[in-house]
């Protein structure tokens, strides 16, 4: 919908695009393809107070999730925590980048781009540069609420200050996971309900919650993420994509000696050791033991050739198992994945053909 709306010349299609900036499913990609239709002239500058109410949300997402993020870090004993922390500051600086493409929509976007290089400069007169060329951009109410903003990420989101601009501060720094499962956007909720031990009724959107806590064969949605998240496969991946993948992740149990598959079997999934080894041979020759957050059988994902080696269980084992019907599932849906996955194997190819040049 949001594709063929950014093909629809006039402002019927541009404002329908400025209605769904403010839902949290469809926003990213909605102000995406407007920011596409402005660097194509083919829309004009859009009212700095018609994006007013879009640019404050931005805006105090972004100071919740830094806040709530740096409560966790001053909390001690929850392993999980630094991984909920790490998300809410990505979740934090990506609220940043949306501010930036929020801005581009109204104002000069050359100017726009020079800042949101410069913002996140090492060097402190390169981050003050930027704040002043922006004052300068932007002008009359957005900047407002806009520059503290902007002070406080060109300084790291240092805790006292953003609390300053946070009018319930205490109360989210002192309950952050029951702050968290108010938000709108499903992705901090989720981390919200995990950090409250509510990893029942975590669901991704347009799908039924998959765990039953009874049931000591599943694995929670967050810990799928974090073990996706902590493989050399997913490492880069944002974690609303991760949570995607990992809602299609069916948990495999294998005993000693059990065979994963054998070669010359057609290639239908990915696996991801979740604990134990696994054992990859080719014929008699053992090619490789895979351990824990180790991922193989990855081009089963991206076709159905048949497999080259054979995989078993050097111990007993679980894994993770991504079919290829399912990836091709969420692929659909979401095509930032597509572009994860093509990105890793197309570093994972220009090592191998330096591996090569080298020898």
């Amino acid at each position: 919908m949001i594709t063929t709306l950014s093909t629809v010349e006039g402002d019927e299609a541009r404002d329908a695009l400025l209605d769904l900036v403010e839902e949290p499913a469809l926003g990213a990609a909605a102000l995406t393809s407007l920011r596409r239709m402005r660097l194509d002239d083919q829309i004009e500058p859009i009212e700095p107070g018609r994006m007013r109410n879009i640019l404050e949300l931005e805006i105090e997402r972004g100071l919740r999730y830094s806040l709530v993020a740096t409560s966790l870090r001053e909390q001690n004993g929850k392993i999980d925590k630094p991984f909920v922390a790490d998300e809410l500051e990505e979740l934090s600086l990506r609220s940043v980048h949306r501010v930036m493409r929020i801005l581009a929509l109204s104002y000069d976007q050359a100017r726009l781009a020079t800042v949101s290089a410069a913002i996140f400069d090492e060097d402190p007169a390169g981050r003050s540069n930027a704040l002043e060329l922006l004052d300068g951009t932007v002008a009359g109410e957005s900047g407002s609420a806009l520059m503290p903003f902007m002070d406080v990420t060109a300084d790291g989101f240092v805790r006292d200050r953003v609390k300053e601009l946070v009018p319930d501060a205490e109360a989210l720094f002192g309950e952050p996971g029951e702050a968290l499962v108010q938000d709108p956007d499903w992705w901090p909720r989720a981390l919200g309900l995990h950090l409250l031990g509510r990893d029942d009724e975590i669901s991704t959107p347009g799908r039924s919650k998959n765990f039953d806590p009874q049931d000591g064969t599943m694995i929670p949605l967050i810990e799928k993420v974090m073990i996706l998240k902590g493989s050399e496969f997913f490492r880069n991946f944002p974690g609303p994509d991760l949570a995607g993948i990992a809602s299609l992740a069916s948990v495999v149990h294998l005993e000693t000696d059990e065979v994963v598959f054998e070669q010359g079997d057609d290639g239908d999934a990915f696996y991801l050791v979740v604990r134990g080894g696994i054992c990859i041979t080719r014929g008699q020759l053992e090619l490789a033991v895979l351990g824990s957050r180790e991922g193989f059988g990855e081009m089963a994902i991206l076709d159905q050739d048949t497999r080259s080696a054979t995989a078993t269980a050097a111990e007993p084992s679980t894994l993770l198992r991504i079919d290829q019907h399912s990836f091709n599932r969420l692929i659909e849906q979401n095509p930032a994945v597509a572009r994860g996955v093509y990105r890793v194997l197309t570093q994972r190819l220009r090592s191998t053909l330096a591996q090569v040049a080298a020898a």
